[in-house]
């Protein structure tokens, strides 16, 4: 009997001996291979029964008879030619002088049972035919797989990717690969499917168990093809194969609702085979929803004050800035999206009103695109604003003395704009804004570990924008978390602010300031005003919701080697990190008090704190940086294990976020959900392999993953079918039962006419007894 594991049947030598033909996987010991026919199966419920079935298979009885008549590989090992018997007596298996091939070295389709020994002399033609046969297959294959990762890596269309392979074999006609290959649309879709894409998703498998915590990321969006809610979700961890940080991609979910309770349960449905135990933090943006997510995983997995705990150093980052940006703009009430998203669209696909402008101003420049969605992103368009803005004022009053006047709404908004005599000031200050914070977004949209920057970089942004409004001395005095910049005295005078008139509004803004010829003291007071209040709501929002309010993200700045010739400090935060950690029951008290007494070693070398001093986090990444410094060195064992486990925390959610655009990239009419993710899969595997597609090594496994996708496209195509069947079973009764209904109510109705019929005669007897 075979042997079961966990009602699964694994495979058996002795097989073998009924079925010489059969070969097990080192790998899958649930499934088996034919090396007659090169192909694999599973064997997981059916056993011996399945090599039986496979046995009697047409395709295995063809290749068994074909393969009779041809010598097998090992004759062409042969170190000496065998002794000829009796043509009529059955070879011996090989003997010692024939050197024994590899199961992966095995023609597929080559027969177990040799052939008479005088017909093993093989003839030098049909041997290099059979041998050229043999490579072949694996070329064509490996040429196939890497055309599907090529369509799927520039996300070109299957029709067009299937149309190029035919070309192919026109372009080079000599070249049996390429006559060889045989990828149609339905192909290339079922090939990257159900072959390439669980081969890639099997090897993150494979790292995610040997990974001892990672990172969950999630965030949302709407699918529009799927129309539906594509929950996202993606991992940071260390790799030891690499030795450094990665983000990958792990799948996608599709909700019609994305309620808190909906996304923890996508999360749970997305991780299955996973151990959730292993989460340390969620990389999300900051909506309210995310944040019970937060909780509800907290409370769902983690009650057990012994368990692990999730560390917390807020939402993303990236967002947070950004979306303190885009509220204290809103507050001014100065409307400059909207102005600049008019000035743009005045243009846009226009010739006419492009040629008035060009003909009025002398000029090609045109005014850029907004994008509404990064509002930080709009600095460069309130630049171009600014340049032009004179000869749109001068196009304007051109074009309204004429019959050339646009109608449009976009022109009257630029009109009603340019009447603000501080028009200019006030896209000065945007723009000037926009650029102390883009520097921000640009370092740390970045996949590479930048907790440890995120704390001076949010703090430097905060103190940059409290320069500007808060008094001197509050901000010698108080920290930074601690001021408060809405705090009023009695007579409603806000106490920690400076006043209107010594506003720091920047060199930029009072030079165009300065250009506002018509403005009026009032008006430049009132602006200042709007400009402070601009940067009350900046600094509020950030101070309220960034990672800044967290301790950890203070604490992690022992990482950061900017900060080693303040030896006391890094130690200080070291220690708060470590409580932390040993808090969270992420790491034994053992381990906590090592590597404490390893990092205060390591500050103490001299050679270590010279290297620290010449770091430049734009030219080397932290985990580079750390693993070149104590990866390897017994000394810093367990440093090391604090040192990984920290730099994978996440610093925003920009990984996700690019995902979305390359789900922009993918997304065709009539894409299938498994599509989506598969090609996600691959691009994300590829693209993080060393050189990309060009130096993507296809190994065997890879190759036997794409002969099988057909079989694998077979079973799915018929559990779907089975499932229509069933949902169209389920319609049919339901339409059947609906018209039985009717037919009821129908019959209901008429008996209810007779017997109503009925009481009336009876009534009007009743009526006539009693006259």
């Amino acid at each position: 009997m075979a042997r079961r594991v966990r009602g699964k049947i694994s495979f058996q030598t002795d097989w073998k001996v009924e079925f010489p033909w059969v070969e097990d996987i080192k790998d899958d010991r649930h499934s088996a291979r034919c090396a007659v026919c090169g192909t694999t199966f599973s064997i997981t419920s059916m056993g011996r029964t399945a090599l039986t079935s496979h046995a009697s298979g047409n395709k295995h009885k063809k290749n068994v008879s074909s393969v009779d008549k041809t010598a097998p590989i090992q004759i062409w090992a042969t170190t000496s030619a065998p002794e000829t018997s009796k043509a009529s007596e059955p070879s011996p298996l090989p003997s010692s002088s024939v050197i024994q091939p590899s199961s992966a070295a095995v023609i597929p389709g080559a027969s177990m049972n040799l052939p008479a020994e005088d017909s093993l002399i093989p003839k030098s033609a049909s041997t290099t035919r059979c041998l050229d046969n043999f490579l072949l297959k694996d070329d064509v294959t490996r040429a196939e797989a890497l055309w599907c990762l090529e369509t799927v890596m520039n996300h070109n269309s299957l029709r067009s990717a299937a149309s190029s392979v035919n070309m192919f074999k026109r372009m080079f006609p000599n070249d049996r690969v390429a006559n060889n290959m045989k990828l149609q649309k339905d192909k290339i879709s079922y090939v990257i499917v159900y072959g390439l894409a669980p081969y890639f998703y099997d090897k993150l498998k494979s790292v995610l168990k040997e990974c001892e915590h990672f990172v969950l990321g999630f965030d949302e969006s709407v699918n529009k093809i799927a129309q539906k809610q594509q929950m996202d979700l993606s991992v940071r961890i260390w790799d030891s194969n690499v030795n450094k940080v990665m983000c990958r991609y792990v799948t996608s979910i599709f909700l019609n609702h994305a309620t808190a309770e909906d996304l923890l349960q996508a999360m749970k449905t997305g991780l299955e085979g996973f151990d959730m135990m292993k989460i340390i933090q969620l990389s999300m943006d900051g909506p309210n929803v995310n944040f019970k997510v937060l909780r509800l995983l907290q409370q769902d997995s983690r009650s057990d004050p012994e368990s692990p705990q999730l560390l917390d150093i807020g939402s993303c980052g990236l967002h947070t800035v950004h979306n303190a940006f885009k509220t204290g703009i809103k507050k001014s009430g100065w409307e400059i999206i909207e102005f600049l998203r008019a000035l743009y669209n005045l243009f846009k696909e226009a010739p006419s009103r492009r040629g008035d402008y060009t003909e009025a101003s002398n000029s090609h420049v045109f005014p850029l695109r907004v994008c509404s969605i990064r509002w930080i992103e709009n600095g460069k368009v309130a630049r171009r604003a600014m340049e032009i803005l004179p000869l749109v004022e001068k196009y304007v009053n051109i074009v309204k003395t004429t019959a050339k006047e646009p109608s449009c709404n976009s022109f009257s908004v630029v009109c009603k704009a340019l009447q603000d005599k501080l028009l200019q000031a006030k896209i000065a200050f945007f723009e000037a804004l926009a650029s102390d914070v883009e520097p921000f977004l640009v370092e740390f949209q970045s996949d590479s570990p930048m907790a440890p920057f995120l704390f001076d970089s949010l703090t430097f942004i905060v103190m940059t924008a409290m320069k500007r409004i808060v008094k001197t001395e509050i901000i010698e005095k108080t920290p930074l978390h601690k001021i408060d910049v809405f705090k009023q005295n009695a007579d409603k005078t806000f106490v920690n602010l400076k006043d209107v008139k010594h506003v720091e509004l920047g060199y930029s803004t009072r030079a165009a300031l300065r250009k506002c010829k018509n403005a009026s003291e009032k008006d430049i007071l009132i602006f200042r005003k709007e400009c402070r209040n601009v940067l009350q709501f900046f600094v509020s929002n950030l101070l309220l919701k960034s990672p800044l309010k967290y301790s950890l993200t203070k604490a992690l700045t022992f990482l950061n080697p900017y900060h080693i010739s303040s030896k006391d400090s890094c130690v200080k935060q070291l220690t708060t990190a470590l409580d932390h950690l040993l808090t969270a029951n992420l790491l034994p008290a053992s381990t906590v008090e090592r590597a404490d007494r390893e990092y205060r070693f390591l500050c103490s070398q001299s050679n270590v704190i010279e290297e620290m001093k010449t770091y430049s986090k734009s030219e080397t990444r932290l985990d580079t940086f750390w693993v070149q410094l104590i990866e390897g060195k017994k000394e810093y064992e367990n440093l090391f294990k604090v040192v990984k486990l920290l730099l994978i925390l996440s610093h925003g959610s920009d990984n996700i976020e690019r995902g979305f655009s390359v789900n922009k990239e993918i997304l065709v009419e009539n894409l299938k959900e498994p599509s989506l993710i598969a090609q996600r899969r691959i691009f994300d595997f590829v693209s993080n392999e060393p050189g990309g597609l060009m130096k993507l090594d296809i190994p065997k496994a890879m190759i036997h993953a794409v002969r099988n996708a057909y079989s694998m496209y077979s079973e799915a195509l018929a559990e779907q079918q089975c499932a229509n069947k069933k949902i169209f079973k389920l319609a049919e009764e339901r339409k059947r039962a609906a018209t039985e209904i009717k037919q009821l109510e129908a019959k209901k109705l008429m008996l209810l006419e007779d017997v109503q019929r009925a009481v009336s005669a009876i009534d009007e007897k009743v009526k006539d007894l009693k006259k």
